[in-house]
């Protein structure tokens, strides 16, 4: 049966979905759900490339391994004063990042190595595949519930920003929600009035309420993923790296439209609803909102800083290496070139902000 599911089936799925509700409109977070989560035809569960030349995006650990020796020598720190040090990624993917993880570790650390139990979080079965064919000692899990607590650090480079997630507007001065619809065959978006007490009163609690007519994404689903967090981590740091803008600037006018967005062959896509299941869709963060409900679930907040000045201050400059080499290819130059990309004001890293949170 898997066989002959492909992409129209997924949309069928959703006009499904869509039409067996009294309104004819399912919300937001449940058509990402559908797009990107579906157990056989979701993005993310496809057997595909997503990441990479022959994928849809680009991800900074694909880029340069140079991303997880940073992540590592943060946490080096913690593996020194700790008898043992458990690390969970959430959102492995292919493993880019746990090869560059582990290769740095043999080299720097190698004599600790029977101090560290790595965990893979990682839902696709065919990213599970990838990461089995690493030849380091990992402990490939389904989904968080499945991690038992642990004492040391949970790392997540982009997991937040592609979590189902609500769009709100404001209308008339009314709180709306922005719900998907179908019309032949094709989705359409519209406003629907919130009344859900639920979704109104976590909107007043962390101030998210938009402007007039502006769009923002609110990601609901954060009030029930850190009490998680919070029961597995024991003890030890909590780093998320990802897509995150402070309140205030979701009152810009390049924002009103909001920030959510779809990535297929690189190209970055409007629509979000054009082709369910056959593209990455993504959005931004408020700020706040993930440190408000980090320290409600017993985190406190140890730093706050974009990513390239996290990698400065964590010394990624100490890792350039003076050469005389005409060679563009050489490794050394290349390595030079990488550290250069994950600082550069026009690169990645500005787009990205670090939280760290400590248990």
């Amino acid at each position: 049966m898997t066989n002959h599911l492909n992409m129209n089936t997924l949309r069928q799925i959703i006009i499904n979905q869509i039409r067996e509700q009294k309104t004819n409109h399912i919300p937001f977070d449940q058509f990402i759900n559908l797009a990107l989560y579906h157990p056989e035809l979701g993005y993310y569960n496809k057997n595909k490339k997503k990441i990479g030349k022959n994928g849809d995006f680009y991800t900074a650990p694909f880029l340069t391994d140079l991303f997880a020796e940073v992540v590592f020598d943060y946490c080096s720190s913690d593996l020194k004063k700790r008898i043992r040090l458990d690390f969970c990624e959430i959102g492995a993917g292919t493993g880019k990042f746990l090869n560059g993880w582990f290769t740095y570790a043999e080299k720097k650390y190698k004599d600790q190595l029977n101090k560290i139990c790595y965990y893979a979080i990682e839902s696709s079965r065919y990213h599970q595949e990838l990461l089995k064919e690493y030849p380091f000692q990992v402990k490939v899990l389904d989904g968080l519930q499945l991690l038992h607590p642990i004492e040391g650090v949970i790392f997540a480079n982009e997991w937040l920003d592609a979590l189902p997630v609500k769009v709100i507007t404001t209308y008339k001065g009314d709180l709306c929600e922005v719900v998907v619809g179908e019309r032949d065959g094709v989705f359409y978006q519209t406003l629907e009035t919130i009344t859900d007490v639920k979704v109104l009163s976590f909107i007043k609690k962390y101030q998210l309420e938009p402007k007039e007519g502006h769009k923002m994404e609110v990601p609901i689903i954060l009030d029930s993923i850190f009490p998680i967090l919070s029961q597995k981590l024991e003890s030890g740091k909590l780093i998320l790296i990802d897509y995150m803008y402070p309140l205030n600037e979701w009152k810009l006018p390049e924002l009103k439209e909001g920030s959510l967005r779809g990535y297929k062959n690189h190209q970055l896509m409007k629509n979000v609803l054009e082709t369910p299941g056959d593209m990455d869709i993504t959005y931004h963060l408020p700020l706040e909102l993930i440190t408000s409900i980090a320290i409600e679930n017993g985190f406190s907040l140890i730093e706050s800083v974009r990513q390239d000045e996290f990698f400065i201050n964590n010394g990624i400059l100490e890792k350039l290496k003076s050469h005389s080499i005409s060679d563009p290819f050489h490794p050394v130059v290349k390595r030079n070139r990488a550290i250069q990309s994950l600082i550069s004001p026009s690169g990645m890293s500005p787009y990205f902000h670090v939280l760290i949170f400590e248990k």
